[in-house]
């Protein structure tokens, strides 16, 4: 829905440069430097273009200060993946035993809340989905809660100790902008001094 017809952000625009990408290629994608915290009604205002109105605070969830993943790119919206997570139509123990190659996780929340979010994740990982991952991209969240049991909270509980880098509060999902996420694409992950830096390529 981005993707209107007065918008030329870079974030909007990089859409035509992964789908004009030949084989051999790749598509190098950085943090932005803002996101849209306000979510326009593109029903009554088609026309809306993309305004970055907050800071980008990309972060480590341990707190770290670099990492460095790579492998294959695996993910979407978390409402609709959670449940595939958890069965064999989607098992990610099985893939990577089979391909013997790591997979970087990217999920996204739509309309989860805190406490089914982290649900979803402990559902996961209590089925070994999330062991032997390279890394975990989790983007900005529309729903961060209330009270004493966030958003960030959730993270902090469901996914304390996984083994992996967790980068969370990427430029993926409903808050805009977001990047071009290509699934089974082979991936390079950087995150260094507050900024991640991906790169997909096509091979």
């Amino acid at each position: 829905m981005q993707l209107g017809i007065n918008d030329r952000s870079a974030q909007v625009e990089q859409v035509f440069t992964a789908l004009n990408l030949s084989l051999g290629q790749q598509l190098q994608q950085r943090s932005s430097q803002y996101y849209q915290a306000t979510h326009p009604n593109y029903r009554t205002h088609p026309k809306a273009v993309f305004k970055g109105d907050m800071p980008t605070r990309t972060r480590m969830l341990s707190g770290s200060h670099s990492a460095q993943f790579a492998g294959r790119l695996i993910g979407g919206c978390a409402d609709t993946l959670f449940p595939l997570l958890c069965s064999s139509l989607l098992d990610l123990k099985q893939w990577r035993a089979h391909h013997n190659q790591g997979v970087i996780l990217y999920l996204e929340n739509a309309e989860l809340s805190p406490a089914q979010f982290a649900r979803g994740l402990l559902a996961v990982r209590a089925t070994g989905g999330l062991e032997s991952l390279s890394g975990i991209i989790l983007g900005r969240s529309l729903c961060l809660g209330q009270g004493d049991f966030s958003y960030h909270n959730a993270l902090d509980y469901a996914l304390q100790g996984v083994a992996c880098p967790v980068v969370i509060d990427a430029d993926i999902g409903h808050v805009a902008p977001n990047w071009v996420m290509i699934n089974g694409a082979d991936t390079e992950c950087e995150f260094k001094q507050g900024e991640l830096s991906l790169v997909q390529h096509y091979r």
